[in-house]
């Protein structure tokens, strides 16, 4: 987790040396630190409870801007999906493989945790996440990740 502050800082130091892309990672398998209104348990800082409010993102993407410097999202999916849970593991259902050990097998790296495709709400919360985020992010390209997928953990669940 990178607070608001420092991601401004970043976009200047990419300013001073002519990049015009930030690829963001906002989530993985530990933290789903930005706020989705319309899944709101899915909202999970890092350790420390930080988040990104959906107001920290429009003025990360203003300044961005201003510096001529894009902002290119990453929601990690299927893989590295454990923070998929939500709080107090609300979701529990659209993820499997949870902490599952030995993680070598299951996933790339831990905590493990992929997104269950079997379960149908697992693609309402998805489609929910993706056209918020899609509406949020103002570039036209967004990265869902796709990679680091093990078929070990879709085969036990």
């Amino acid at each position: 987790f990178i607070p608001l502050a420092e991601l401004i800082n970043v976009l200047e130091v990419m300013s001073f040396v002519k990049l015009n892309v930030l690829h963001l990672h906002v989530t993985d398998a530990q933290s789903f630190p930005i706020e989705v209104h319309s899944f709101p348990d899915l909202t999970q800082g890092n350790y420390e409870g930080q988040v990104l409010s959906q107001a920290d993102i429009k003025q990360l993407i203003k300044e961005a801007k201003y510096r001529g410097i894009r902002v290119v999202p990453e929601i990690d999916t299927p893989g590295h999906a454990r923070s998929w849970h939500g709080k107090n593991y609300l979701y529990r259902n659209i993820t499997v493989c949870d902490d599952i050990e030995p993680w070598t097998t299951y996933c790339a790296s831990p905590p493990c945790g992929q997104l269950n495709p079997t379960i149908p709400f697992t693609y309402e919360v998805l489609e929910g996440v993706i056209r918020e985020m899609g509406s949020l992010f103002t570039d036209s390209h967004f990265h869902i990740g796709a990679d680091e997928v093990f078929d070990a953990c879709w085969y036990i669940t």
